[in-house]
């Protein structure tokens, strides 16, 4: 051990023997210091010796504070309360861990990457909408979407770009989404709407397929019938630039949950007796509803 280690050894040595290692030793050598160094010097001679007098009085004034700060000090750790051991179970274990703690992770799930029937299925009214215009958009026919019907139909004129607002348009577009076989029914309510605008010409789109009384009848109206297999046939027949385009703004972002036809909202996925369907986002100010598929 060097000199500098022995020396502060020897110093706390000292330290513990004048100032004792509790309050109680600490106490009794301040009374012992009182007694040997001022009473007994004060009785023995008649008087204190003035030398001896104020450091003994120091020294007392110093255990005895000691003294009070250590009873102090033992009595506010009696009043703490004792660590408890951490005893790790099974069910801290769970609590602590417990999947609930964290945010649901949202799975990425891979858009297709390429038209088909099933993606084309898959779009909600309004995408099939945008999808189709676009299309006819780059044939040279333009139009706008402005209001849907009930279940999500829209008819659209469609105009050349060269074409005045207010000349009569070149097609009617009947765009709608369902994975239902149309009958002629659907088909005799197209021409009726183009007979009041005086268009001679138009597109049905947006369904699973045609029945045969639905060919017959658009055979004779002027009525171009294109189902999904059609469509898609017809989307691949694009530049396959124009074709990625397309794709991209079908797919992009939410496609598949229905937008509400009155407000033009995405819709929520409710409960009822019946089953599921689709309620508006702003319910109860607007009340549709569309069927689940």
């Amino acid at each position: 051990m060097s000199a500098a280690a022995l020396l502060r050894t020897s110093r706390v040595d000292f330290l513990q023997m004048l100032c004792g290692a509790s309050w109680v030793s600490t106490f009794v050598r301040a009374v012992l210091f009182f007694f040997a160094g001022y009473v007994v010097p004060r009785v023995l001679a008649g008087h204190a010796v003035v030398a001896v007098q104020w450091p003994i009085l120091v020294i007392c004034f110093f255990l005895m504070a000691l003294a009070v700060f250590r009873v102090l000090q033992a009595d506010a750790g009696s009043r703490r309360p004792e660590p408890q051991a951490f005893v790790a179970n099974d069910s801290d274990v769970h609590t602590v861990f417990d999947e609930s703690f964290f945010p649901p992770q949202q799975k990425k799930i891979a858009k297709p990457t390429q038209w088909s029937t099933d993606l084309l299925r898959a779009l909600e009214w309004r995408r099939m909408v945008d999808v189709v215009l676009a299309f006819y958009r780059f044939k040279g026919l333009y139009g706008k979407f402005e209001v849907a019907e009930a279940d999500g139909s829209v008819f659209i004129p469609l105009r050349k770009a060269a074409d005045p607002v207010d000349a009569v348009p070149q097609v009617l577009l009947h765009c709608t989404r369902s994975t239902a076989v149309v009958g002629a029914a659907a088909v005799y309510a197209l021409h009726a709407r183009m007979t009041i605008l005086g268009v001679g010409k138009a597109f049905f789109t947006g369904v699973a397929g045609f029945d045969a009384d639905a060919k017959a009848a658009a055979a004779s109206l002027q009525i171009t019938l294109v189902d999904d297999r059609l469509f898609v046939s017809m989307l691949a027949r694009l530049p396959a630039q124009e074709a990625q385009r397309l794709l991209e703004l079908a797919v992009e972002g939410d496609y598949k949950t229905p937008t509400c036809p009155a407000c033009l909202l995405k819709m929520i996925s409710r409960q009822s007796e019946q089953g599921l369907y689709w309620g508006c986002r702003a319910s109860p100010r607007c009340k549709h509803t569309l069927t689940a598929a």
